[in-house]
């Protein structure tokens, strides 16, 4: 289901929406930041976990497109931690699932971002660098 991001006058209304939408299928928190990531303002996901029973249905991926929909919308970074909370996933799993929305990680950080897509790309790789797992 595709939602009309525009409908959302607030954050907040965002966020119930999220509730309603993802309440009994995933355990997440979403608040909002201002000017704290080089002058930024942002939305942290701070909490996601899709409930054992619910996954590998393609919730998560949905409740993150709702998330980076809106946040292109509204010209907002999104900022995350990626930890992995089940036995079933890997951290080099994890931070591939968020890779596909276009989150990087943070020069020196175990924190990810992405930025609105209306931003200038280029800028992006002078403030950060992706992370790199040693190959053997």
């Amino acid at each position: 289901m595709n939602i009309k991001i525009t409908k959302f006058k607030s954050l907040n209304s965002f966020i119930k929406f999220l509730d309603k939408k993802y309440g009994k299928l995933i355990d997440f928190d979403v608040c909002f930041h201002e000017r704290a990531m080089m002058d930024k303002e942002f939305l942290h996901v701070s909490k996601l976990e899709v409930y054992k029973e619910k996954r590998r249905r393609g919730v998560g991926t949905q409740f993150m497109l709702d998330i980076c929909r809106y946040a292109d919308y509204s010209k907002l970074w999104v900022r995350l931690t990626p930890v992995p909370m089940g036995e079933e996933m890997d951290q080099k799993r994890l931070d591939n699932f968020y890779r596909k929305f276009g989150f990087r990680f943070m020069a020196e950080s175990k924190t990810m971002h992405r930025r609105p897509r209306t931003e200038f790309d280029e800028n992006l790789n002078t403030r950060c660098t992706i992370k790199r797992t040693p190959t053997e």
